[in-house]
């Protein structure tokens, strides 16, 4: 005797909107992807043929040379290597700030708890000026320091915020019977709280990750000393005015290999243009940024939506 399904009879209207719905989505995603792939298919084809144009969705003319010159660029490493720096130290020692200000602020018993809630609340709203800032670093001596990357940024009232709802709504039981046990504040912090806040400490790690590689507001206002560019602010003073041809060294060492080896290939060196040179800058700024996001993107929901809600 065969098993009846159930199955949800569903409309003509239903199965419509269900199809338009599908094929927005898709053109939706299909308009946002489409520049990134654009950009990359440009930074990987020959300069002189992509003058030409009719490049939409596949090199024409596949090459590496761009990235080489650009890779090649002095200065980049040391300015790629403060980055990553400054995006490790500071987004660390943010999510720490916050998660220890959020520990404190979720005791009830805390002496002047509303005090030091609206201290932090009023700087959300008063902010200061650009010129206020740069005297207040000037005094602090934080000009062309390395610090000035790190420590304005050590704290933000919203992140700790989203951490104390969610220290909020853990079971009390947990903190007294580690009391009882005779486990203090530090004890509780590091083998119970940050254990249980994985998902959230993992999204605003990346949350500050993003924020400190994307940033050249530091580098603008702070920083003339060279050593201590970061890798955008490197970048865009090299596109900006249309500089990239600075890149585009033809008397290199490395110009050199490159003319060698096309010659033993039987073919004419053409140095790249300054639309594919910008177009690999780019590629380069952005890429690991792409990279570590799909390790980061399961903590999101997790970490900062379910915290925010139990707020």
């Amino acid at each position: 005797m065969k098993r009846k399904s159930w199955k949800i009879r569903r409309s003509r209207g239903e199965k419509i909107f269900d199809v338009c719905l599908i094929i927005s989505m898709i053109v939706m995603a299909f308009v946002m992807l489409y520049p990134f792939w654009y950009i990359l298919i440009i930074a990987l084809n020959d300069g002189d043929d992509a003058r030409l144009g009719g490049i939409y969705f596949w090199p024409r003319m596949f090459t590496l040379d761009n990235f080489r010159f650009v890779l090649n660029y002095p200065g980049l490493w040391r300015a790629a290597w403060v980055t990553v720096l400054r995006a490790v130290t500071g987004s660390s020692l943010n999510v720490l700030v916050c998660l220890m200000a959020a520990y404190a602020l979720s005791k009830r018993y805390l002496r002047g708890r509303k005090f030091i809630i609206f201290f932090l609340l009023v700087p959300l709203f008063f902010g200061g000026t650009t010129v206020s800032r740069f005297i207040v670093m000037a005094h602090l001596g934080l000009i062309n320091n390395f610090l000035v990357f790190i420590i304005p940024g050590a704290f933000s009232y919203f992140t700790a915020v989203i951490l104390r709802s969610f220290i909020d709504n853990l079971p009390e039981g947990l903190q007294e019977s580690a009391m009882i046990d005779g486990a203090g504040h530090t004890r509780i912090f590091i083998q119970i709280i940050m254990p249980l806040m994985k998902a959230s400490i993992a999204a605003f790690m990346f949350f500050g990750v993003v924020h400190h590689w994307l940033d050249i507001q530091a580098n603008v206002l702070y920083i003339t000393d060279r050593s201590l560019w970061v890798l955008q602010f490197l970048m865009e003073r090299v596109l900006r005015a249309g500089q990239a041809t600075v890149i585009i060294d033809v008397n290199s060492p490395m110009a050199a290999q490159m003319q060698i080896e096309r010659l033993a290939q039987g073919q004419a060196f053409r140095p790249p243009t300054q639309q594919v040179i910008s177009m690999a800058i780019m590629v380069v700024v952005t890429f690991p940024m792409l990279v570590i996001y799909p390790f980061f993107q399961r903590f999101f929901v997790k970490g900062t939506i379910t915290g925010a809600i139990k707020a």
